[in-house]
């Protein structure tokens, strides 16, 4: 019968981190984690109880994986300034 593996706590993918680990992870400061949590950058936390506050790691990857990239244009942005009208060079004033 084979033995059951045993995993130590570093050989486990994260599923609910706290804001500093969450920091950690993307190797930025806690203020700057803050700072993209408000913006919506990366999702709120998923955890709040007492003084616990956790956020969905795999959540929080699927986001920063589908962020845009610079330069890339908003589609929904796009959609607004094709559908406004245009006004001519020519139009009278």
């Amino acid at each position: 019968m084979p033995r059951p593996v045993r995993h130590s706590p570093g050989d486990l993918a994260p599923v609910f981190v706290d804001r500093s680990t969450a920091a950690r992870l993307v190797q930025i400061s806690v203020d700057t984690w803050d700072s993209w949590v408000r913006s919506g950058f990366v999702p709120r936390a998923r955890v709040q109880h007492g003084g616990i506050t956790r956020w969905h790691w795999p959540e929080v990857e699927a986001q920063l994986l589908a962020a845009r990239q610079p330069g890339e244009i908003d589609p929904y942005m796009k959609g607004i300034a094709d559908a406004a009208p245009r006004r001519s060079r020519h139009a009278s004033r």
